[in-house]
């Protein structure tokens, strides 16, 4: 484990997000955080989820309707299944303003 030098104590609250799904990652993940929590008992750390990103879901609205999940600060896509667009109907947007 890696000691912490005295003059480093942290305090308040640390939300971690992770989008890590497998297992393995996960859990090395999760470890890691304890471990930096046991460094710092002052600090309170949670393993965070998807509201915690709730001041970002701006980046995925467009005229009040939700497009997208954002779970990182990577590219964002918007994956859909052309065959049930055609089985609906539905035609794909090609400007903003055709939803």
């Amino acid at each position: 484990m890696i000691s912490s030098p005295a003059s480093a104590e942290l305090t308040g609250e640390l939300r971690i997000m992770s989008d890590m799904s497998s297992p393995a990652p996960r859990a090395a993940m999760e470890d890691l955080a304890a471990g930096f929590g046991a460094m710092h008992p002052e600090l309170n750390i949670e393993d965070g989820n998807l509201p915690g990103l709730a001041p970002v879901k701006g980046a995925m609205t467009l005229n009040g309707k939700q497009w997208g999940v954002p779970y990182t600060y990577y590219q964002w896509g918007i994956y859909y299944r052309e065959d049930m667009f055609q089985d609906l109907g539905l035609v794909e947007p090609v400007t903003l303003d055709a939803n």
